[in-house]
Formats: C-alpha cells, structure tokens, sequence
C-alpha cells in the first residue's frame, strides 16, 4: 500500500474520533502559518479538521526562518509553527501569546539518494564518515536560506572530524525542494534532508536518518500570535495537531509527533 493511500486510510479514521470532547466554537477561518516540510501531514489532516468543525484552515507555507520573519512583520495570522528558539524570541517581543507553546513534531535529519539507488550504510558514526567520504557528492540546502538541516550538517561534518575533507564533495542547494529534485535527476550522489522531505518524495529513497550524537531533530513549536483574529479556532487546531488521532499520520510522513 502507498504512502498516499496510508494516510488517507489514516485520516479517515482521525476524522471519526478528533476533537469530539471540544467545546462548540462558531465556524471561523484560521490564518495559519506552517513549515513547508510538514506540508503533507496537514494535506492530510486539516481536511479533517474542518470538517469536524466548520472552521476555514488558510495555509501559508515556508522554511523556519521565513515564518518567523513574517510573525515578526505582522503578516495576518492567527497560529503560526516555528522552532523552539524562534517561539521564544517571538513571545519576547510580545508576538506569541504565552499560553500557547505546544511542540506539535519533531524530525530527524535522514540521507536521500536516488530512487532505486543502492542505500549506503548509515548505523553508526564510523558508518556515516565512510559514507559521506566516498560520495562524489553530498547536497546540503543553503544554510543561510532560513531553513535548519543545512546548518545541522554542517554540525554533522564537524562531529566526525571530517569538515575539510567535505568541503570539495559538498554542493549546496538554493532549498530542500531544489536539493532533492537535484538528487533525483543524479546530480547529487547524497542529500541530506528533513526525513519528512523524502519520504514524501516519490522520485528519491531514504536511505535512513542520522544515529546517535549525529542526530540534530528540527522541533516543530505552534505559537498563537498576540495580534490574532480567530485565537481560540487556532487553539482548537492546535489541539487536534497534538491529539493521538492525529499521531499515526505524523509517522506516516516521516515526522515524530510531539
């Protein structure tokens, strides 16, 4: 059974059971802003959620680092999902409500090759040094371009003592998006990715995530903005994002719940 299909069998069943002990709220559209690499867990369950309770879910969707500029900047939003250091930043400058600091996922860094592709071993330390130095190639996205994993394997070379020696073989990509796609088409012999990014990607295969001391999670921390219009149709979708219901679409699409 495809991933699709999985998670639609999984959303049907979150739909019967989500948010059936909330309290009665007048149908409202929620301005939300949300990380592209979750893009699909939502595709999956806001459907769901509006449904059950009438409320209108607005998306806008993009890297960390643009989101909280956004927030910064007061673009229209009632909830928008950000990392942990940029919830607090924001709540300091009295954008985020302090009620409301709910980490709703979190992702591993994993390895991408192309589809069908042999997959390198990534067990352990020892495993991902040797790997990552016989690649012809390894893709990391822009680390200045607002998003987490490309500083992370930056992180990842330094750990294994192997930052000179990666500096030839690694290729930096404008994005995730632009990163993968390069994979794909066999530009790239390694990408290194959010694993949600991958498993969603039909035209790559994830070889694993990161083991150990390797392993940086990207955390996923929902905020609802001072300056909100709908904050209490924002707190119900924040709650349906943390419920068990929605837990099992989170897996499916490579992210870790809570």
């Amino acid at each position: 059974m495809g991933t699709r299909r999985v998670i639609t069998t999984l959303a049907l069943t979150a739909g019967l059971l989500v948010l059936s002990d909330a309290p009665s709220l007048r149908a409202a559209e929620i301005r939300v802003l949300f990380p592209a690499g979750l893009k699909a867990v939502t595709d999956v369950l806001v459907p769901q959620f509006e449904q059950s309770t009438g409320h209108k879910v607005s998306l806008s969707y993009a890297n960390i680092g643009t989101l909280t500029d956004r927030v910064r900047n007061k673009e229209a939003a009632d909830m928008a999902v950000v990392s942990p250091r940029q919830w607090e930043s924001l709540h300091k400058a009295y954008l985020f409500s302090a009620d409301v600091r709910v980490r709703i996922a979190h992702v591993a860094v994993g390895a991408a090759v192309k589809k069908g592709a042999n997959r390198p071993p990534l067990g352990s330390n020892d495993e991902v040094r040797k790997t990552l130095l016989s690649a012809s190639s390894v893709g990391i996205s822009n680390p200045e371009g607002g998003g987490t994993t490309g500083n992370a394997a930056l992180v990842v070379f330094e750990r294994l003592g192997i930052t000179d020696e990666m500096k030839a073989r690694t290729r930096v990509a404008m994005d995730t998006a632009t990163l993968l796609r390069d994979v794909a088409k066999g530009e790239i012999e390694i990408g290194i990715s959010p694993a949600t990014f991958i498993v969603q990607s039909s035209a790559v295969d994830l070889a694993g995530v990161l083991p150990g001391n390797l392993q940086i999670y990207t955390e996923f921390v929902a905020g609802i903005t001072t300056y909100a219009q709908q904050p209490d149709a924002a707190r119900a979708l924040v709650k349906f994002l943390r419920s068990p219901a929605a837990e099992p679409v989170f897996k499916a699409m490579g992210a870790n719940p809570g």
